[in-house]
């Protein structure tokens, strides 16, 4: 937010740059009451700070607020994607262009409408952030998904995509799928520099993608036999702008 990057330009202040997180939020829960009659003002407040906990799961009504009845719950969501607090990621069991033919209305993800604000919601204190050594480890991973889905946003503002495998007992999920020229390449969020990746063998197994892009808090690289592609995390923002010449790619470097 630009109003709390400014105030810690001037006073070098993250507390006092979090204060002023915590203003914006309370603006926000303050503006609820515009929903009034047709929202429920308390199940608002819930399902805002239900949001911000739930980065990176799929979404379930009861999970975003308790002691409400899910058509209450499901208005007080949808008046929040309204609003742009939330921002929701379909899921797909199969692949197809285009995607939104093959998306499931029922079976969704969704991010907040900025990471900072999401930790003040969570109530992460600026001194306790800062004893992590690896912030985007903090909520298991959902930081970083959190953070690449919304360079994502800023970068297109493009519907945002997942893969769910649709097998009985099975939690094969991909991030996001990225839809570059007709072509659809799976994006992994990793919170540490590497991981089993798992979920992206078996999607790489069902579907072949030429290439597969993991993020991760880790240095650019490349496993050329399996077509990886690994990319910081800072590096969201342009790949969702711009893509990746996968051509010229050699030695872990983009050219």
């Amino acid at each position: 937010m630009p109003e709390c990057i400014k105030e810690y330009v001037n006073t070098k202040s993250l507390k006092k740059a979090a204060e002023v997180q915590d203003e914006i939020c309370e603006t926000y829960r303050l503006d609820f009451n515009k929903y009034k009659p047709k929202t429920d003002v308390n199940c608002l407040n819930a399902v805002f700070s239900g949001i911000a906990a739930n980065i990176g799961k799929q979404i379930k009504y009861t999970s975003l607020a308790i002691d409400f009845t899910i058509p209450t719950i499901k208005k007080a969501y949808e008046s929040l994607l309204m609003a742009r607090i939330a921002k929701k990621v379909k899921s797909l069991s199969n692949i197809g262009i285009p995607m939104d033919v093959f998306a499931s209305d029922k079976k969704f993800k969704n991010l907040f409408l900025d990471i900072g604000l999401m930790n003040r919601v969570m109530g992460i204190d600026y001194n306790e952030a800062l004893s992590h050594k690896n912030l985007l480890a903090i909520y298991r991973g959902q930081l970083a998904e959190q953070f690449v889905g919304q360079e994502f946003t800023i970068a297109t503002n493009n519907q945002l995509y997942y893969w769910a495998r649709d097998a009985k007992n099975s939690c094969a999920e991909i991030d996001y799928l990225v839809n570059f020229e007709g072509m659809i390449y799976p994006v992994e969020v990793k919170d540490g520099p590497s991981g089993k990746l798992r979920s992206l063998h078996l999607y790489r197994e069902t579907y072949q993608p030429s290439w597969s892009v993991v993020f991760h808090a880790g240095q650019t690289g490349i496993l050329e036999n399996e077509k990886i592609v690994f990319l910081p995390l800072y590096f969201a923002g342009a790949f969702a702008q711009f893509g990746i010449n996968f051509g010229s790619i050699k030695r872990g470097r983009i050219l």
